[in-house]
């Protein structure tokens, strides 16, 4: 079964994300404290959750430059990121380095116990202390209550598009290649481009047809069970052919085939009786299950204009839910039973 459709002229950001949210992760506590480690620290609140619940094993994105942390030196934090840390009192949390830039700005995910608003606090370290070792990422224990996710960080140009797998960060093996529908040849029509956070990757093929997509490899043996969330990002750089209405987008997909009753898809979906414009997403479960989601109100904007998008599709065994907007827009919601 595919896996991951991605479809022409949309720009697909670093995280597809399928989440089971049933494991937790071990916490090692230093017994030293990290001071005991590291001689350089700063520490920080996160104050852009305003929810009024706590989020359990939340994966936090930590954006690091020279310029916005006092006192931090790249020279200091190891070749890629490794002789870094973050706690939570003397608890070491798991972080996953995304993308780490010396000139300018690197993109750090770290797996927070608990995040409760504005009253969680974390501290980074760096500079190892003379005779101490770095203790390194676990990417994998960030990422272990998903199945999959992609960063779309491996960069690639033009000349060697084709040639590179987009791994998964999990560390579950689900890696995704880029092939053409129908068929297991790789294609060289995706490249690395700027994405909402860190990288992504752009369909560079400029004639509507089916394909080319970002298959998972293994993907007989990614189960997702009864209940799942998949979610992402995308950008849209022309609306489709009116001509031709037949054309779907396709986000992401598990069927033996586009119209096949098995399976599930997520789909942009245009107003129709406005110059096939898109502003929706629409999402179509196993038994007939169909739910659109209308995210840009016709006559308002549509996904060409407003840019980076993001949208999710959540199964809970007889219901389907899909959502999208932009970063800046409430997200529109719509749910259907079976």
């Amino acid at each position: 079964m595919k896996q991951c459709n991605v479809v022409r002229n949309l720009a697909v950001l670093l995280l597809f994300a399928f989440s089971a949210l049933t494991l937790r992760a071990e916490t090692l506590t230093l017994s030293g404290g990290p001071a005991s480690l590291f001689t350089d620290s700063v520490e920080f609140a996160v104050t852009n959750y305003s929810g009024t619940t706590s989020l359990s094993n939340f994966p936090l994105l930590v954006r690091i430059s020279e310029s916005s942390m006092p006192g931090f030196k790249y020279e200091r934090a190891g070749i890629n990121g490794e002789a870094i840390a973050f706690t939570i009192g003397n608890d070491m949390l798991d972080y996953d380095v995304d993308t780490w830039d010396v000139t300018g700005e690197s993109l750090v995910w770290v797996k927070i116990p608990e995040l409760k608003g504005t009253a969680t606090k974390i501290t980074m370290w760096w500079h190892l202390r003379d005779g101490q070792e770095a203790t390194g990422s676990n990417k994998e224990g960030v990422w272990e209550d998903y199945y999959g996710v992609w960063h779309f960080n491996e960069e690639i140009s033009a000349s060697a598009a084709g040639t590179t797998r987009s791994s998964d960060a999990t560390g579950n093996g689900y890696d995704a290649s880029p092939k053409n529908y129908g068929t297991a040849t790789w294609i060289n029509e995706m490249i690395s481009a700027d994405g909402i956070v860190g990288r992504s990757r752009q369909i560079t093929r400029t004639k509507l047809s089916r394909g080319p997509r970002l298959e998972i490899e293994n993907s007989a043996n990614l189960q997702l069970g009864s209940s799942f969330t998949m979610s992402g990002w995308f950008k849209e750089n022309t609306n489709r052919d009116v001509s031709n209405n037949r054309n779907t987008k396709i986000l992401a997909t598990r069927k033996t085939a586009v119209n096949a009753p098995n399976g599930w898809h997520l789909e942009i979906y245009p107003t129709i009786t406005v110059n096939q414009q898109d502003r929706s997403i629409t999402g179509q479960g196993a038994g007939g299950i169909l739910v659109r989601a209308t995210v840009f109100p016709a006559g308002g904007d549509t996904f060409v204009q407003r840019g980076w998008t993001y949208f999710s599709g959540s199964y809970g065994g007889t219901t389907l839910a899909v959502a999208g907007g932009s970063s800046t827009d409430a997200y529109a919601r719509t749910s259907s039973s079976a």
